[in-house]
């Protein structure tokens, strides 16, 4: 089952975002479109580097988008991936972590109307549109965007 990513699983911390969901899972999705590489100080910390524009460079301090710190592998991660999925805002919109657009839309679905009159999946254009139970249709794309466009 896809993991969909909420504002739960970013905690804002005085230093920035903190990814607290699931690690493998969110690794394995960053990884998938994003450069990543990751530095081991002997006695000092880790820091992970993720690069998302497409460079083919190994991603360092002066190449990266985001990065995260810590005294231990995890903790670099979850500082990365936090600075890369959050900050947990008004602005935070939840998304499903799968490259799979017709699983991700799915469960798109899913999440945003448990209770719908119906759905309906476009098998070319990667969107759904969704009756929910108000009588009310809404667009549903696969990158974590719905918007009302009847009501």
């Amino acid at each position: 089952m896809t993991y969909m990513l909420t504002i739960k699983d970013l905690e804002n911390r005085d230093e920035g975002a903190y990814y607290t969901g699931p690690l493998d899972v969110a690794k394995d999705f960053i990884r998938h479109y994003c450069n990543v590489s990751v530095v081991f100080i002997p006695g000092k910390n880790v820091t992970v580097y993720i690069d998302q524009s497409g460079s083919e460079k190994v991603p360092d301090w002066n190449t990266c988008d985001e990065f995260g710190n810590g005294a231990t592998e995890e903790i670099a991660w979850r500082w990365a991936l936090g600075a890369a999925f959050g900050p947990a805002d008004d602005e935070f919109s939840a998304f499903p972590l799968t490259h799979n657009k017709q699983e991700a839309i799915e469960v798109m679905v899913a999440h945003h109307f448990p209770e719908r009159l119906d759905e309906f999946y476009s098998p070319t254009t990667g969107l759904a549109a969704v009756e929910d139970k108000d009588g009310n249709m809404w667009r549903v794309w696969p990158d974590g965007n719905i918007e009302v466009y009847r009501r």
